[in-house]
């Protein structure tokens, strides 16, 4: 069965910025079905890496590659990461910046 790692955090600006710092060399991220690329993470966590732009966001999805990373469908709060990024966000967990839940996928 497949596992995914639903994440919960107030500090969504903090997290993205992280994220797209662990994946600032090989990032493809969809915003609202834009695409952008990994050379494009200074210029997102400029200018979308706010609590209030990434709450209006609705689609949100970041690969490595083929890799699927992270997502969000309708809101930020239903963040899901990959289950092969646990011990990254264990760490985060240990720094109190979010709480986590690995659950099963449908």
């Amino acid at each position: 069965m497949e596992r995914a790692i639903s994440v919960q955090t107030t500090r969504y600006s903090e997290f993205f910025k992280r994220l797209f710092d662990r994946y600032s060399s090989s990032a493809i991220i969809e915003i609202e079905g834009v695409s952008y690329r990994h050379g494009d993470t200074t210029i997102l966590k400029e200018n979308w890496c706010t609590n209030a732009k990434i709450r209006q966001t609705r689609e949100f999805r970041l690969c490595d590659g083929d890799r699927f990373v992270a997502s969000f469908h309708d809101s930020v709060s239903e963040l899901f990461i990959s289950v092969d990024e646990a011990d990254w966000i264990q760490s985060l967990s240990d720094e109190k910046l979010l709480r986590y839940e690995i659950l099963p996928i449908k």
